[in-house]
C-alpha cells in the first residue's frame, strides 16, 4: 500500500506531540483522519473513517488506555496499531503484547524510525490480509470439494446398490432360464436317440444322420446350461476355505475322462502333496475344467500328455495344468478366458466355450489370479494362484 494511499489515525493526548506527528507524517505522503486525545474519541473516529493504521500512545486521556482501545479495536475492527510511548516497564509492554501489535516508537523516536515502523506495518497487515482472504478462499474450496465428494460417495453408494440388484435380477433370470430350458432339451436328446436306436433302420441313412445331428446338437446345447448355471452360482455359493488335497480331485477327474474315452492313448502326471486352502466344490470345478480343457485338446496326439503339478514363484504357490497340444499364439492368452471365447473349431472340438471362464471366476473369488502360457503345435499350460 503506498503512503499517499493509506490513512492514519494518530490518538495522542499531548497536543504539541500530536500535531507534530501529523505534520510529520504528512510530510511522508500519508493522509490523516483525524487526532484524538482519549479513548472513547478514538473508537468513534475509526468507527466514521475507518483508518488503514492506528498511532497511539499507551497513556491517553479517559476511562480507557491505549491498550485497552487497542483490545477494544482488536475485538470489532482488522487493522495495525503501533504504540507510541515514552515508558518501557515490563508490565505495560507485556500488556501491550497481549493485543498484538504491529510496532512500538520509543518516544523520542526519528523521522526515519516513524516512517519505517509505519511502513512496515501497512505492508505486513496487507500481506496477512492477502494470506487470509486466500486461506478464507482455500477452505471454501476445499468445502465445495467436499460436499462434492460426499455427493459423489452418495451417489456411487446409491449406484452400486443397484447395479448389485441389476446382477441379483439377471443372475436369477439365467438361472431360472436355463432351469426351463433343461427339460425339453433333455426330452429332446433322449427321443432323438431313441428314434435312432428304434426305428433307425426305416428312416435310412439320411434320416438317422438327421437325428444324429438333433441328438448332438441337443447334448451341446444341455452343456451349455449347464455351464451357464455354473457360472450364476458362482457369485451367490458362499467361499468356504479348507485344507483341499488338489491331486486327489485331480485324479478323480482322470477317471472320469478315461471311463468316457477308455480308448484314448494318454499320460497323466499328477503331482503329489498338491495342498492348498480353498473352497472344495469350487476348486474342483476349477480343476475339472482346465483338466478336461487339456484333454480336448491333445486329441491330436498319437499319446497325450497331461501335466498337474505345483511351482514356487516369489514365496507364493503357482498351481499348473500342462498339456502337449495345439497350443495357441501369445497374442490371443488375454481373451481365452472370455465366455464363450474361442480358438479353435466348435465342431471339431466341442465345449460350451465357457470353462476357462468359469475357472477365472472361481480363481478371483479366491483373491488369485490365472493366466495362460502356450506355442501353437507344442501345447498349453494355464497357471493359477489361489491367494493362500
Amino acid at each position: 500500500m503506498t503512503a499517499s494511499a493509506s490513512k492514519i489515525l494518530i490518538v495522542e493526548d499531548e497536543g504539541i506531540v500530536a500535531f507534530n506527528l501529523q505534520q510529520r507524517l504528512q510530510h511522508m505522503g500519508y493522509h490523516i483522519t483525524g487526532l484524538a486525545e482519549s479513548g472513547r474519541e478514538g473508537l468513534a473516529l475509526v468507527s466514521r473513517e475507518r483508518p488503514d493504521l492506528v498511532l497511539m500512545d499507551i497513556h491517553i486521556k479517559g476511562e480507557m488506555d491505549g491498550i485497552e482501545l487497542a483490545s477494544a479495536l482488536n475485538r470489532d475492527f482488522d487493522l495495525p496499531i503501533i504504540y507510541l510511548t515514552a515508558y518501557s516497564e515490563d508490565t505495560t509492554l507485556e500488556r501491550a503484547r497481549r493485543t498484538r501489535p504491529y510496532g512500538y516508537l520509543i518516544k523520542p523516536f526519528s523521522e526515519r524510525e516513524l516512517h519505517a515502523t509505519v511502513q512496515m506495518a501497512l505492508e505486513r497487515h496487507e500481506v496477512q490480509a492477502a494470506l487470509s482472504d486466500s486461506q478464507a478462499r482455500l477452505q471454501q474450496s476445499l468445502e465445495a470439494v467436499q460436499r462434492v465428494n460426499e455427493q459423489l460417495e452418495e451417489r456411487v453408494v446409491e449406484r452400486t446398490a443397484e447395479l448389485r440388484q441389476h446382477v441379483r435380477e439377471l443372475e436369477a433370470f439365467s438361472h431360472t432360464a436355463a432351469h426351463d430350458l433343461r427339460s425339453p432339451i433333455r426330452a429332446i436328446s433322449g427321443l432323438s436317440q431313441i428314434l435312432i436306436e428304434t426305428h433307425g433302420d426305416a428312416l435310412g441313412d439320411e434320416g438317422r444322420q438327421m437325428l444324429q445331428r438333433m441328438a448332438h446338437a441337443a447334448r451341446r446345447m444341455g452343456e451349455l446350461i449347464d455351464a451357464l448355471l455354473s457360472l450364476s452360482k458362482l457369485s451367490r455359493a458362499p467361499l468356504l476355505r479348507a485344507d483341499v488335497d488338489l491331486g486327489a480331485l485331480a485324479h478323480e477327474v482322470e477317471r472320469a475322462l478315461r471311463e468316457a474315452e477308455p480308448e484314448r492313448d494318454m499320460r497323466i502326471d499328477i503331482a503329489d502333496d498338491l495342498h492348498a486352502q480353498a473352497d472344495q466344490a469350487l476348486i474342483r470345478s476349477v480343476i475339472d475344467n482346465l483338466m478336461r480343457n487339456a484333454w480336448k485338446f491333445t486329441r491330436e496326439r498319437r499319446q497325450g500328455h497331461i501335466e498337474v503339478g505345483r511351482q514356487n514363484r516369489n514365496g507364493r504357490a503357482v498351481y499348473y495344468v500342462r498339456d502337449n497340444g495345439c497350443g495357441f499364439e501369445m497374442v490371443h492368452a488375454d481373451k481365452l478366458f472370455g465366455a464363450f471365447f474361442r480358438l479353435h473349431d466348435e465342431q471339431h472340438y466341442g465345449g460350451s466355450g465357457l470353462g476357462l471362464s468359469i475357472a477365472q471366476r472361481i480363481v478371483q473369488r479366491h483373491g488369485g489370479e490365472i493366466w495362460a502360457e502356450g506355442e501353437v503345435g507344442r501345447g498349453a499350460t494355464m497357471f493359477f494362484t489361489l491367494g493362500d
